[in-house]
């Protein structure tokens, strides 16, 4: 009797001990009970092929360089039997959906006050400080055109005034005429100008290309090439991609730069606890952007050879890259455009023209569509 009651408590501080690790234990949930997508893909096998799990373990590999190089994403590949793949990833919990919340909130509020108001530059231009208020940097092109545009509204407010005066005295003929002609090619100045100065706000796709960037510092290379070294031996480094980019944009709009790093503080913060992407299709396209490899010749800028460049560049604009008619060459995404520069002045150049960049660094035919660059590539099997 007295082996059961031991038996017993010992069987009772057991289980107590299981359920206060279960307790205090954050348990990892499966994608069935936190959530997730789970995608299977089969792959083309030659029947007779002798080792499947050789050619499934490369593709797997391919799949996760393609997908998580970093190994960053909590994505997993599992083989299913002979010829299938199995890629799971779960979904964001609410701590990692109120960080990206709160990302979005402060990008949508960085790229609101970036706008230029019409009433705000009206009053800045009658006031005749247009370029002090809203131009940013000396330096930049936006400083440039805000400063040009001050100078269309003064010309514009001469030529008017001159015509009234003329009126008021009486003149008329040919010399009313050509008074009257200024007025109208001042105005029609002064239009284009405050258009393009509308136009001079802060875009989506740029922010968020930005803040994809490298933060890794840049080592600074001679001209041949080699690394530069400081007195201790140590490599001199210049700032990264990211925040050579995020100077630029403080430069244009010098009155967001508080703005500016409480939205790179919140898409790091989000992108820390980020174990996946936001929207399976991403997930999706990617894995179909890495089914197949193969390899394409490029078009050479210098020798387009038969390639009709600027029909091409036409049909891109206005069909997009996968309704191009034509049987000897076809527009091509770049996945990843930090594979394309070295220094932070050729980020630069990459970003202020990508097609011109693509010409004069790598003498490739590029362009630009739904703010994603494209490459032209042969089509033709020869």
């Amino acid at each position: 009797m007295q082996n059961i009651v031991w038996k017993l408590l010992l069987i009772v501080a057991v289980l107590a001990i299981c359920v206060a690790s279960i307790s205090f234990k954050e348990l990892r949930l499966g994608k069935d009970l936190r959530g997730g997508v789970s995608l299977i893909y089969q792959v083309e096998l030659d029947p007779n092929e002798p080792d499947p799990e050789r050619i499934i373990s490369r593709t797997i590999s391919v799949l996760k360089d393609r997908v998580n190089p970093k190994g960053v994403y909590d994505i997993t590949f599992t083989r299913l039997g002979r010829d299938r793949i199995e890629v799971v990833m779960p979904l964001a919990g609410e701590e990692v959906r109120e960080l990206e919340r709160t990302f979005e909130q402060a990008l949508e509020e960085l790229l609101q006050r970036s706008e230029i108001s019409p009433n705000q530059l009206d009053e800045a231009l009658k006031r005749g400080t247009a370029p002090e208020e809203m131009g940013g940097d000396p330096q930049t092109e936006r400083f440039q055109k805000v400063t040009a545009l001050q100078e269309a509204y003064q010309e514009q407010i001469a030529a008017r005034e001159a015509l009234e005066a003329a009126e008021a005295e009486g003149v008329e003929g040919t010399e009313l005429l050509l008074l009257q002609d200024d007025v109208a090619t001042a105005e029609t100045a002064f239009e284009t100008l405050y258009s393009q100065v509308l136009s001079l706000s802060l875009d989506e796709p740029r922010v968020r290309r930005i803040l994809s960037l490298s933060t890794e510092p840049v080592k600074q290379v001679d001209d041949e090439g080699n690394e530069v070294l400081d007195q201790r031996g140590e490599p001199v480094l210049d700032p990264s991609p990211r925040e050579t980019a995020l100077q630029s944009i403080k430069e244009e709009f010098p009155h967001l730069a508080d703005q500016l790093d409480s939205t790179v503080a919140a898409y790091d913060a989000y992108e820390s606890e980020r174990t996946g992407f936001d929207d399976p299709e991403d997930l999706m396209r990617l894995l179909r952007g890495a089914g197949v490899l193969e390899f394409r010749i490029a078009v050479r800028a210098s020798e387009p050879g038969s390639a009709n460049v600027e029909d091409l560049r036409r049909q891109l604009e206005e069909v997009g890259p996968e309704n191009i008619v034509s049987p000897v060459a076809k527009w091509f995404p770049i996945n990843e455009l930090k594979q394309w520069y070295d220094t932070p002045e050729q980020l630069e150049a990459l970003e202020a023209d990508p097609v011109a960049y693509f010409s004069g660094f790598r003498d490739l035919v590029a362009a630009v569509y739904e703010d994603e660059v494209h490459v032209l590539l042969y089509a033709r099997q020869d």
